[in-house]
């Protein structure tokens, strides 16, 4: 049985060897790519920072699920409602 090729696209971007946050995130690519984790955590990543940017945190909490209890915990004199319940 021969699978039918998915239709994807390609994107490039640029880090600079004289900037250490960037050498830093290198060093993180290569092991992402190791592991065979690179594309999972750019597609998670830009998925998170597009929901941020439009005030919905419901995949941050879906990322990092104890994020949540660790903000309660910080903030107990909040009210509930502060955090979404998503």
């Amino acid at each position: 049985m021969t699978r039918r090729p998915r239709p994807r696209k390609e994107f490039k971007f640029w880090l600079y060897w004289d900037i250490d946050e960037q050498v830093k995130l290198m060093d993180y690519i290569k092991w992402l790519n190791q592991t065979r984790q690179f594309a999972t955590v750019v597609r998670n990543g830009l998925r998170l920072m597009w929901t941020l940017s439009e005030g919905d945190t419901s995949v941050l909490f879906e990322l990092f699920p104890g994020l949540r209890a660790q903000l309660r915990r910080q903030h107990p004199a909040h009210p509930a409602g502060i955090l979404p319940t998503c």
